[in-house]
This record gives structure tokens, C-alpha cells and sequence, in this order.
């Protein structure tokens, strides 16, 4: 019994120790195959790499010798083969880097405008009440004038200026000072007529005032006719002067427009106006014009006509009209009409 068993174990040890063997055999073949594998494909890649290597010096030496015919026909194949590969490649690689990165240099397109709105009726009366407002307020023809007019022919705004001056604290706190400007001119106008180019011009409580009206002549300067009237007891007195408007500013003028009357006309109107009006010469021979001209210059006043722009010459007393201006745009001068009546 016991010899079977030691006969039983031996065999089971010469089994296994078989077994043992051939797997190690087993595993040596795989290793070998594993091995043989790796080696082919080493040689195929090396084989590749040495192909590739030869096309790449078969293609410089293509660029560097453009006659050299001892090319085989294969080479040449290969190297427009590996030319075109490549050609292909590169514009991919390039379609793909343009369309993934764009330029720039490319502005960008702006955004249309949004489109207005259109307005209502009520923002369109709106609107216009604005712009007329606006226009209105826009001094024109002689008030814009007025505002540039220099100040030392103009004496009714410089006693103005110092009235408001006397109105105005100096003292060491406020330091007031009253300045020439269109706020202060515009508290003068008593009234104005832009389409006839006329202004009047008046202090507030005195009995002085200033007309002022212009006129065009045909290379566009402008004469600026000043009338400055005092009205004490109800008895006005008035001078006269003319301004013409030039490139370079104004200037006085008033040599060039004043009327040139006729003495005896003055003496003749003057005498029958007053036997007129008081029966006799009485009261016309107290003031003696025929013997004392200055005195009857003095008498002789000037008064603009808001209605058309004339300019009447009469005696301030009683007062009887003499003779009346006109301007005249063709001959750009004064038609002086006598009064007979």
C-alpha cells in the first residue's frame, strides 16, 4: 500500500515537472515571436524614413540642377509625387489657419444707424415754436447794426452807461462795474422797425432821444443816418449826422450827405408858414432869421419819418416843414424836395 502511493506521488511529480517545461517553451516561443515583430517593424520604419530621406535629396537636387538629365524617370515621378503632398498639406494647413485666425487688417463692418422716429404733430409745432423763437431773437438788419454801432456816436447809450453806474454799489465789496453790451443797449429801445431798418432810442424819464436809420448802397456799404432830437417845453431841436459802414469799420460821412438848402427858400417858406398860422409876422420877425443866420441855423431841426425813412428838415418853433429828404438807391444819394405849402 504504501509503495503505491510513493509510486503515485513520483508520478504526479514527473507530470507536473513536464508540464513546467513545455510552458516555459511556450512562453520562450512568444517572447521570440514578440521579439521578430518589433524588429519588422523597426526595419518597415527605418525602411520609410530612408525612403522619405531619399525623396527629400532627390527634390534638392531637382531645385539645385534645373538641366541636369541624368534623372530617371522615377525620380522625377517621386518628386512631383512628394511636391504635390506637400503642396496639398500646406494649403490645408493653411486653409484651416485663415478661416480659424482672420485678419487684422479686416475692419469691422459698423452697425447701421438706427433710423429716426419719426415726429408727432404736437413735436413738430414744438419744434417749430422753438425755431421761431430763435429767429426772433436773432438781432437783424439795424438792431444787429445798433449793437456794433461805436459808442462814442452814440451819447444817448453813454449816459445810459452812467446812470446805471450811479445806481451801482463801488464799494470794496461788490466793485461793480457797468459794461457796454447788448443787454444793456436793448433797455434803450423805445422802438424798432427792421423791414424799414428804423430804431428809436430813449433813456427812461428824459425827453432826449436818438433815431436811427439806414440805408443800402449798391457795393453793399451801409450809411447809418443818426438823428439826435431834445424835446424841452415841448420844443424840439435836432442834429443830424451821417455813418458809412466799409470793410474797415465806420467813419463819419456826414460832409458827404448833408443837404445843401437855399437860404432864401428857408426865408421865403419860413414867412408865409408864419402869416399862416398867425395872421401876421409878428411873432416870425422876434427871432430876426433874416439878419442873424446862426439863428436861424439853430432853429433848423432834422426828424427821421419812421414810416418810409425821409428825413424832414423844419423850423423847431413853430414848426413848419422846409424841405424833405429822400434816398435815392440808383443815384445812392438825397433828392431834397422843397415843401411849398
Amino acid at each position: 500500500m504504501m509503495q503505491r502511493i510513493i509510486i503515485c506521488f513520483l508520478a504526479l511529480g514527473i507530470s507536473f515537472g513536464a508540464y513546467a517545461q513545455a510552458q516555459k517553451k511556450t512562453d520562450s516561443s512568444a517572447t521570440q515571436s514578440q521579439e521578430d515583430q518589433s524588429q519588422k517593424k523597426f526595419d518597415y520604419k527605418s525602411a520609410n524614413k530612408k525612403a522619405e530621406e531619399k525623396n527629400a535629396s532627390d527634390m534638392d537636387n531637382s531645385g539645385n540642377s534645373d538641366n541636369d538629365n541624368s534623372e530617371t524617370p522615377a525620380k522625377k515621378t517621386g518628386s512631383k509625387n512628394t511636391s504635390k503632398a506637400n503642396s496639398k498639406t500646406t494649403s490645408k494647413t493653411n486653409s484651416k489657419t485663415i478661416s480659424k485666425s482672420p485678419s487684422k487688417n479686416v475692419a469691422a463692418r459698423p452697425k447701421p444707424a438706427p433710423r429716426p422716429k419719426p415726429m408727432s404733430a404736437a413735436e413738430k409745432k414744438k419744434a417749430a415754436e422753438e425755431a421761431a423763437e430763435i429767429e426772433a431773437a436773432t438781432p437783424k438788419g439795424v438792431e444787429a447794426l445798433y449793437y456794433q454801432f461805436p459808442l462814442e456816436y452814440l451819447p444817448v447809450v453813454k449816459d445810459f452807461m452812467d446812470y446805471k453806474q450811479s445806481e451801482s454799489p463801488l464799494d470794496d465789496l461788490h466793485h461793480v462795474r457797468i459794461k457796454d453790451d447788448i443787454s444793456l443797449r436793448k433797455q434803450i429801445i423805445r422802438f424798432k422797425d427792421i423791414d424799414h431798418g428804423y430804431m428809436m432810442l430813449q433813456k427812461p424819464g428824459e425827453t432826449k432821444y436818438t433815431k436811427l436809420q439806414i440805408y443800402k448802397k449798391k457795393n453793399g456799404n451801409i450809411i447809418m443816418a443818426v438823428e439826435q432830437t431834445d424835446c424841452p417845453n415841448n420844443v424840439c431841436a435836432g442834429t443830424l449826422k451821417f455813418y458809412t459802414k466799409t470793410a474797415g469799420g465806420w467813419k463819419e460821412t456826414t460832409d458827404e450827405f448833408y443837404p445843401q438848402v437855399d437860404h432864401k427858400f428857408v426865408i421865403s417858406r419860413l414867412k408865409a408858414a408864419y402869416k399862416k398860422e398867425y395872421k401876421d409876422l409878428e411873432l416870425y420877425n422876434s427871432y430876426n432869421y433874416e439878419e442873424d443866420s446862426a439863428a436861424l441855423k439853430k432853429a433848423i431841426t432834422y426828424q427821421i419819418a419812421p414810416e418810409d425813412g425821409s428825413i424832414v428838415i423844419a423850423e423847431q418853433n413853430l414848426p413848419a416843414k422846409i424841405y424833405i429828404m429822400t434816398w435815392d438807391p440808383k443815384k445812392e444819394k438825397f433828392d431834397l424836395k422843397k415843401v411849398e405849402n
